[in-house]
Parts: structure tokens; C-alpha cells; sequence
């Protein structure tokens, strides 16, 4: 027969066990992650399934995801509303999601984003627009547009905005 230390050290350890990650657990990649904007917290996942279970519980809707490539392909980051809404409302809020250093977030690959943009998407119904700024802290140039982009080359007729962002704003 046990004696109660033994049970109570065994239920003890069993109760932590749910609190501390495996090997497993720990070596899994988390590669796929939201970031909320204004605080930079971020929660991230191992697969896109789980990023988009979370997402839809949260009910966060990304109003628009940037990506790596041109044709929506490579890395990607989908930026979700400060505000928890799923529309933008410029004259209200200036910059509903927005990053003022793009050299401080990542694309779901793992690399900068600073530079890096060369298509998005705009989510349909949402009268959102994107702002790019060539400078951080929305400064330099600046590229304006209200629907989806497939390549930043031929997007902006006279000047090519393709890797060439270093903040952007959306609102």
C-alpha cells in the first residue's frame, strides 16, 4: 500500500504536468502567429489550422495580409483591427491596424518584412485602405490604395513600391 506522501507527490505531479510543456511540446515550431498591433503581444501556433481556429473563435478577421511575394505567395502577416472590427472607419480612426517599424515584425517564414512587401490583400467589404510608406514611423513616400494588390510592380504605375515599405498603416 502507498503511503499518503506517495499519492499526494504522484497527484501533484500529475496536476503540474498540464502546466509543463513536453520536449515534444517545446521543440514544435511556432511559426504561424497574430500579433495585436498597438501592444505587440503575440500568440502563435504550429500549424495554419490552429492560427485560423483561434482567429475564428476570437472572431479576428484580418483586414489585410501582406506577403512576402508577389501572387499572394512566401511569408504573409495579416494584420486584424485594434479595435476589434471587422470594417474600417477612417474618419474615426486614422489607423486602424498599423506597424510603424516594419523592421519589428515578420512575415510567417521568419523574415523581416522591412523592404520586403510585394502584394496584399484587402478583405472584401471591409472599405479599408492600405497605406505603404517607404520611410519608418510613416514617413517618405507613400503608396495609397483600397483593394488587393497581386504585384507591387505593376500596381503603381510610375513609381514601384514592391520592397520598398518600411511602415504601413491600414484605415
Amino acid at each position: 500500500m502507498r503511503s499518503p506522501k506517495t499519492i499526494l507527490l504522484t497527484a501533484f505531479l500529475l496536476a503540474i504536468g498540464a502546466f509543463v510543456p513536453t520536449v515534444a511540446q517545446a521543440e514544435k515550431s511556432l511559426d504561424f502567429c497574430v500579433e495585436a498591433i498597438e501592444t505587440h503581444v503575440s500568440n502563435c501556433f504550429g500549424t495554419e489550422q490552429e492560427l485560423t481556429a483561434f482567429q475564428d473563435a476570437a472572431a479576428l478577421t484580418p483586414l489585410a495580409t501582406m506577403y512576402r511575394d508577389i501572387n499572394y505567395t512566401g511569408g504573409y502577416r495579416s494584420y486584424v483591427s485594434a479595435y476589434g472590427r471587422n470594417t474600417c472607419d477612417a474618419p474615426s480612426t486614422p489607423r486602424e491596424a498599423s506597424s510603424g517599424d516594419l523592421r519589428l515584425d515578420k512575415f510567417s517564414n521568419g523574415i523581416v518584412m522591412d523592404k520586403q512587401i510585394s502584394s496584399f490583400t484587402i478583405k472584401t467589404g471591409s472599405y479599408c485602405f492600405v497605406y505603404l510608406y517607404t520611410r519608418p514611423q510613416f514617413q517618405g513616400e507613400r503608396f495609397v490604395r483600397s483593394s488587393s494588390c497581386v504585384n507591387l510592380l505593376t500596381c503603381t504605375p510610375g513609381y514601384s513600391y514592391n520592397d520598398a515599405a518600411s511602415s504601413l498603416g491600414i484605415s
